[in-house]
């Protein structure tokens, strides 16, 4: 990856005070609860999803679990500015939001892995749509000079909502099992659906950039999504060696689709993603490196924990949560540095932690130490929250105003689609090397090359960033 510098322009910086005056406090609520049921959700899965498929009788389909719901929320991500477009944005979150409670619903009376998975499916598809439509709607809810207070904000809510989401997730599953932790978001469910109500701007449809997708225009989003299924092959069929060339084909793909989505006149995708010469090239190579570099953590640590250290749900979520701990911790102070100098430090120094923290992790399987495990997560959420805010600040400054709503609703999606390729890989060298169903010994000596996969994606991550250099902030 060559290096060259791109940098966004800077605006004026707004208070804090702002996000929560009597205008917009009900704005920043909705994108809150919108950001946060999601994080919420798919972080309290984490220590029931073990119990459950054990008592399902499917650690086979782990990896499957986690990677069709990230299938279904890069779905649901792709698709979020068409539904916005044909219904508007208040229909398509109640319609989000229902379909999530039906995923939840469909898991709690899960009586065979098939309804489990395919819960996780509807909940992934309804987390897509909530999350992009959520961060879509940032820029044309408030204004530009708070615009990075928002995306600050909104990982410091992403991130308590993680601290949150295993606790609740471990204490409900230890006190009264699985299908209780599966519905421990519940409440905030319903909360977020009575505030979308109330607050998502009204309207039938709405013209989002350009203009309305027409039909050439949705091959790229049909190339997109058999991209998405292609990624997750791997994971799928662990048992099948061949199913790894399942990821340069689905790359391949998607190569097509945004080759075929440049040529339209109304672009499907907003320009300028996994370039090398602006932010949001190099950011969205970022975002989409880190991801799949944590997917090895979000699918496997918890189940790893209770087979090679016995911990219970309840012991498991505490290990989990402290991930989300570093990243709450530092969020807040690395989205108030004011110069550019501090920022760009800041930045790059994010993936580093990553790759600090993947191996830490892998050192703590490898010398059954869990304090080393711990510690690798502390790294690993300090360097998401390093990254997180200023990163997304910088991607939505270096768009053009009229694809800025677009831009910021594919942020989650190229994220994720780097969950899936993480998730993916990670399941089949996983399944390869009977890691998942093996015993201490066979954990000790397997488990980390699943973390050096995570530290090399890591690694490539810190090329992209270090050409990077977000704006300073003025007031």
């Amino acid at each position: 990856m060559t290096e060259t510098t791109a940098t966004c322009p800077s605006v004026p910086r707004g208070r804090w005070a702002d996000l929560f005056s009597r205008d917009l406090l009900p704005r920043t609520l909705l994108v809150s609860f919108g950001i946060g049921l999601h994080a919420f959700n798919e972080i309290a899965i984490a220590p029931v999803l073990p119990v459950a498929v054990l008592d399902l009788h499917g650690v086979r389909f782990l990896p499957w679990a986690w990677s069709l719901f990230y299938a279904g929320v890069v779905t649901g991500g792709v698709t979020a500015t068409l539904l916005r477009q044909r219904f508007g944005a208040r229909r398509a979150l109640v319609a989000a939001g229902l379909l999530h409670l039906a995923g939840m619903v469909l898991g709690v009376t899960a009586t065979v892995m098939a309804a489990l998975i395919a819960g996780r499916l509807a909940h992934g598809l309804a987390a897509g749509w909530i999350v992009a439509l959520c961060y879509g709607l940032i820029p044309s809810l408030f204004p530009a000079r708070l615009i990075a207070r928002v995306f600050s904000l909104e990982a410091a809510v992403w991130a308590v909502a993680a601290l949150l989401g295993p606790m609740a997730g471990g204490l409900a599953t230890e006190l009264s099992g699985w299908r209780a932790g599966l519905a421990v978001a519940f409440p905030l469910l319903i909360t977020f659906l009575a505030v979308a109500l109330m607050v998502a701007p009204r309207g039938a449809g709405e013209k989002i950039g350009d203009g309305q997708v027409t039909l050439p225009g949705r091959v790229s989003p049909a190339l997109c999504l058999a991209a998405v299924l292609i990624l997750s092959l791997p994971s799928a069929l662990p048992a099948e060696p061949a199913a790894a060339l399942a990821i340069p084909a689905g790359i391949l793909v998607s190569v097509l689709a945004f080759r075929f989505d440049v040529r339209q006149k109304v672009r499907f995708l907003p320009p300028g993603l996994f370039g090398f010469r602006t932010v949001t090239g190099r950011g969205s190579w970022v975002l989409f490196l880190m991801s799949a570099a944590h997917s090895t953590t979000t699918v496997f640590l918890a189940l790893l924990l209770k087979r090679a250290f016995g911990l219970s749900p309840v012991w498991t979520g505490l290990v989990v949560v402290t991930m989300a701990l570093s990243w709450s911790a530092v969020a807040i102070p690395a989205g108030n540095a004011e110069s550019e100098a501090a920022r760009r430090r800041l930045l790059h120094a994010g993936p580093l932690f990553e790759v600090a923290g993947m191996l830490l992790i892998a050192g703590g399987f490898a010398f059954h130490a869990l304090p080393l495990i711990v510690l690798g997560q502390v790294a690993v959420g300090t360097a998401f929250a390093l990254v997180w805010g200023l990163l997304n600040e910088a991607i939505v400054r270096d768009a053009a105003p009229e694809v800025r709503a677009r831009v910021s609703a594919v942020l989650p999606t190229l994220a994720t689609c780097g969950s899936i390729v993480g998730a993916g890989s990670a399941g089949w060298l996983a399944a390869v090397s009977g890691v998942s169903g093996g015993d201490a010994a066979a954990i000790a000596a397997q488990a980390p090359w699943l973390w050096l996969f995570g530290a090399l994606s890591a690694g490539l991550a810190f090329a992209a960033v270090r050409g990077i250099r977000p704006a300073h902030t003025e007031g």
